[in-house]
């Protein structure tokens, strides 16, 4: 099914052909073969809930066994007839089971020696635009921080708005949070104080007994 499906491809009405028929016939079989129709679901809700069942020693070829998810779902009536209450075959199973099988197929194409892949590039394989929508989260983000600057300076003249300005703002802004932190330190609030009092007493009847 998988040649079929490639050689299709090129869009040729001969070879679109070949692919449905091959498709028929492999529906055919997963509908009447019962041991190979349970043996494939079983594959796949191991699949879909096991880690373990993910591996090339259970799962030879990711390809194939999307083939035969693909045919199952494809046949009428698969989940009353032939799945039942035991696990359910739906869009969120659907999604789930492509994620692990991307993975899995990722996992597989490395080099045994090869560097794992980081955030930056797994992002890339899978939203292959994500820097655009991080970019422009930066930009709003640094308007906004544009815009703080600007009302702490107070004032709308160009002047006040240089580099030297910007960093003044920050700088203050920084400084008045490190004030705070450090006016907790000095004067705590009551609650703490009565904390710290019980605690004392405690370690000074430890101490007496």
């Amino acid at each position: 099914m998988l040649k079929a499906i490639e050689k299709a491809k090129d869009g040729s009405s001969i070879f679109l052909k070949i692919k449905d028929l091959v498709f028929d016939t492999c529906r055919e079989i997963m509908t009447f073969n019962e041991e190979f129709r349970k043996n494939t679901i079983k594959m796949i809700i191991d699949f879909h809930n096991a880690p373990e069942c993910r591996t090339a020693d259970i799962v030879p070829s990711i390809r194939v066994f999307l083939a035969q998810l693909y045919t199952l779902v494809r046949v009428e009536n698969y989940q009353a007839l032939y799945i039942g209450e035991e696990f359910k075959l739906d869009q969120k199973a659907l999604q789930v089971i492509f994620r692990y099988a991307l993975e899995e197929q990722m996992r597989r194409s490395l080099a045994h020696d090869a560097e794992p892949l980081s955030k930056t590039q797994i992002l890339k394989i899978l939203f292959p635009d994500f820097m655009d929508e991080v970019t422009k989260v930066m930009e709003v983000r640094a308007r906004e921080i544009e815009e703080e600057s600007k009302k702490s300076t107070g004032g709308d003249d160009d002047e006040q708005f240089d580099d030297m300005a910007r960093f003044r703002s920050m700088a203050n802004i920084l400084r008045e949070m490190d004030q705070g932190m450090k006016a907790k330190i000095v004067n705590p609030t009551p609650g703490i104080i009565e904390e710290s009092k019980v605690e004392e007493s405690k370690h000074e009847e430890a101490q007496a007994s």
